[in-house]
């Protein structure tokens, strides 16, 4: 997320005047922005698993993927569909055209409802966490609060 507002900064300097460095930081931008919308993801569903499963293993190798992943995908079907609409905004967004936004914010839709649904679980079920360590149960509840606050400044 942080590169990601790196890459905003810049792209108000007047760096995007052509339309190649235009396209380069607007896919940098949705790259960057989906990437830190799934390791949220991700981050609530290890979370959900600790509450409601008890594992805490520091698992977190399988997450990369997903998170890393997810976006080239939705970047490659904008790219494969709407690649010539791409590079045309004057602050070096998506695209000055409608349907490549759209096809955008579904993805990070996606993301957002899987979130939202782990997230929901996860708070109803809060009081009753599926471990025995009392440790891990206090870690948990800190965990969840840091969570919802991510998770909320994400959503809105």
């Amino acid at each position: 997320y942080l590169i990601a507002n790196i890459f905003m900064l810049l792209a108000d300097t007047g760096i995007c005047d052509g339309r190649h460095p235009n396209m380069a930081f607007s896919l940098a931008l949705m790259y960057f922005y989906q990437a830190a919308l799934f390791w949220n993801m991700c981050e609530t569903h290890a979370t959900f698993k600790g509450v409601t499963s008890g594992l805490i293993n520091g698992r977190t190798s399988v997450y990369h993927p997903i998170a890393w992943g997810l976006p080239l995908i939705s970047i490659g079907l904008i790219l494969f569909l709407q690649g010539d609409v791409l590079g045309t905004h004057p602050f070096c967004f998506i695209s000055w055209e409608k349907t490549p936004i759209k096809m955008f914010f579904g993805f990070n839709l996606i993301g957002f409802a899987f979130s939202f649904m782990f997230t929901v679980i996860i708070l109803f079920n809060i009081m009753r966490v599926q471990s025995h360590n009392k440790d891990t149960v206090m870690y948990l509840k800190d965990q969840v609060k840091g969570m919802v606050a991510t998770s909320a400044l994400m959503m809105f």
